[in-house]
């Protein structure tokens, strides 16, 4: 064999050497032609110039990466908490251009990813509470998501998900929470107790209320009747007793009166009852008061002093019977 042929032979096999190449699954890699990009190489068997005309650059995996920072921040009512971040993005391989990007414009794209991320969950952290923190994550999830996939759309790679975990308080503003909760309890065990005792005591009044309109209403109608026992004795003895003028008949009703009344106080035992009324109105007085009437009744037909005289046996027959009823009033009352 010639040499010339062992030259060709040889160049030819470095030829085919160089221009084939392999890309495992899940990766994508970069070809540069004299050290410019020109396409990706797709996972597989492939090819290329030979020698050094083209050169298999950077190989970039495709498979879904994450990454995790715990990120402190302050929130709007001064607290600082630690929160648990969790990016899940990805390669954009869908065209040649997308790869180029990712390969080239950043220099260490899960470093620079997670900062980013860190930086814009700082910046709308400070614009909530600490409660909101924990109610709207998932507000500030979408809303992280949206700013990143701006950033690392241009620069060849996708943002497939961002998780923020459970804020964690520090030590100090866990214990000011506890804090504040134990105390809004309390507060809210007094104020429910303030309200039992309100409602409690409302309860009472109403019931107070409605005992005195209804003692009202049967003092009201017990007076009522009282009245009109009263006004019926009074025209009793207005018709039944000759020569009593109406206020004869008020002492007689108030000595009446009197005397229920020491018979309802002397009720109870050891009770010492002493008539201090004053004079004209006591029990002895009208007893002789009405007795003094009885006698002038009986003494009507000698004289006609304050009595009707009769003009026939018909009518001496009702002074009699006048007479009689007035006894037995005043015995009654006596």
């Amino acid at each position: 064999m010639s040499i010339e042929l062992l030259v060709a032979l040889i160049i030819i096999g470095l030829a085919l050497a160089t221009s084939v190449y392999l890309v495992q699954p899940k990766k994508v890699a970069t070809v540069t032609r004299l050290g410019k990009y020109v396409r990706a190489g797709r996972p597989g068997l492939n090819f290329k110039l030979p020698f050094l005309i083209e050169q298999v650059d950077v190989e970039l995996a495709t498979a879904l990466l994450q990454q995790v920072e715990n990120v402190r921040v302050k929130t709007k009512d001064n607290a600082y908490v630690d929160m648990p971040i969790q990016i899940f993005y990805q390669v954009d391989e869908s065209t040649n251009d997308n790869v180029g990007r990712a390969a080239y414009n950043l220099e260490d794209p899960s470093s620079q990813i997670i900062q980013l991320a860190a930086k814009e969950v700082r910046s709308h952290a400070t614009s909530m509470t600490l409660d909101e923190l924990f109610m709207d994550k998932d507000s500030m999830e979408k809303r992280v998501k949206e700013d990143l996939e701006e950033f690392v759309g241009n620069n060849g790679y996708h943002i497939h998900n961002v998780v923020i975990d459970e804020p964690t308080p520090s030590e100090e503003v866990q214990r000011a929470s506890n804090d504040v909760i134990a105390s809004q309890r309390l507060q809210d065990a007094a104020t429910a107790k303030a309200e039992a005792i309100r409602i409690e005591r409302v309860g009472e009044a109403r019931a107070d209320a409605e005992a005195l309109t209804e003692r009202a209403k049967a003092f009201s109608s017990s007076r009522e009747i009282i009245s009109k026992g009263m006004a019926d004795a009074a025209d009793a003895m207005r018709n039944r007793v000759t020569g009593l003028d109406d206020a004869d008949i008020i002492r007689v009703l108030e000595g009446v009166d009197w005397r229920d009344a020491l018979i309802s106080c002397s009720k109870g035992p050891g009770s010492v009852i002493i008539d201090t009324a004053r004079e004209g109105h006591g029990l002895a007085e009208t007893a002789g008061f009405i007795q003094s009437q009885i006698d002038r009744a009986t003494k009507a037909p000698a004289s006609t002093e304050g009595l009707s005289k009769p003009e026939s046996p018909a009518a001496g027959g009702a002074t009699e019977a006048v007479v009689e009823s007035s006894e037995e009033y005043a015995n009654d009352e006596s």
